[in-house]
């Protein structure tokens, strides 16, 4: 027999062995409770199927609620055994193995998808992307390439301090307004690391040149100088000496003399170059607009300055200007 006090009104209960492990009612209180499996006798045989009660408890104590739950748990058929709280654990642990079994497998699909996915970007990548299908491609508008070096009409620029010494006369009056576009495209083309100026063959009526100049190439500074140079216009008789003597005063590094009347250059007009520019290292390009004639001139300046000659016709002045 097993002797159990009550855990509410701390009466004696006694049962039979078959109790130990699993629960009980007091018969004074009513109170449901744990029946100890140390409590149980060794010797004694157990039975192979008891009653969770000994007796009804004491008609006088008011009903719980707990003798119908009692009785439907009585009837199912259970052992003491069945409601041990050892078997629950068992019983979450025979679930685990399959939990961890669909986690690894789908960590493997989730490998699989993903490996097939590198794959397939890969090789699309190293064909060129994945084919298209067969027609006619668009047409792809042709751009003209940009000049990768400095350069005016297609002469190189290699100096660090640009001066544009444009004329100004009647021979340049029908290609003056491409040549000032041509003029700002070269200075697009420098970077904003070096220094440009424009200065313009005097023709009697004002030196026509901004002031405080040579400026580094920027796009303000490019502003400026098409705003200053808007208004020029060309006409009448020019000469170069008042204007280039104002570009040796910026210790230019090298010039660009720009006009329409190669034809009438003589050896005065490379002797005047000669004379102003010294003994300085300065570059001289000379460009002729339109048919240079019979004149050498131009040819003669570039050569002792050590730079470039170059015949540009009224079209490719426009293209060098858009």
């Amino acid at each position: 027999m097993i002797q159990l006090i009550c855990t509410h009104c701390r009466a004696m209960l006694e049962m039979d062995d078959g109790f130990a492990g699993g629960a009980c009612r007091c018969r004074h209180c009513g109170t449901i409770q744990t029946v100890p499996s140390h409590l149980k006798n060794k010797t004694a045989t157990a039975k192979a199927s008891r009653t969770l009660y000994q007796s009804r408890p004491d008609p006088a104590v008011p009903s719980s609620g707990l003798d119908q739950l009692a009785d439907v748990v009585a009837s199912s058929g259970l052992s003491s055994a069945r409601l041990r709280k050892s078997e629950a654990p068992a019983a979450v642990q025979k679930k685990q193995p399959n939990v961890k079994a669909l986690l690894i497998a789908s960590g493997i699909v989730i490998a699989f998808l993903g490996g097939a996915l590198i794959v397939l970007m890969t090789r699309d990548s190293s064909h060129g992307g994945p084919e298209r299908s067969a027609g006619p491609r668009p047409e792809t508008p042709q751009v003209a390439p940009a000049h990768v070096t400095p350069n005016f009409c297609g002469i190189p620029l290699k100096g660090e301090t640009i001066v544009y010494l444009l004329d100004r006369g009647d021979s340049t009056r029908d290609s003056f307004g491409a040549l000032k576009a041509a003029t700002l495209r070269s200075i697009a083309s420098l970077g904003g690391d070096r220094k440009f100026q424009i200065i313009f063959w005097n023709n009697g009526s004002d030196e026509a040149f901004p002031k405080n100049w040579p400026v580094y190439a920027t796009s303000d500074n490019l502003t400026a100088a098409e705003r200053a140079i808007d208004d020029v216009a060309a006409q009448g008789k020019t000469q170069i000496t008042t204007g280039l003597k104002k570009a040796m005063e910026g210790d230019p590094s090298e010039i660009v003399i720009a006009t329409g009347k190669a034809w009438d250059l003589d050896d005065a007009f490379v002797k005047t170059i000669d004379e102003i520019r010294s003994d300085k290292p300065v570059r001289i390009n000379t460009v002729s607009l339109g048919d240079p004639g019979a004149s050498t001139a131009l040819q003669t300046v570039a050569a002792k300055g050590r730079g470039s000659f170059k015949t540009v016709s009224e079209n490719e002045l426009k293209d060098a200007g858009r």
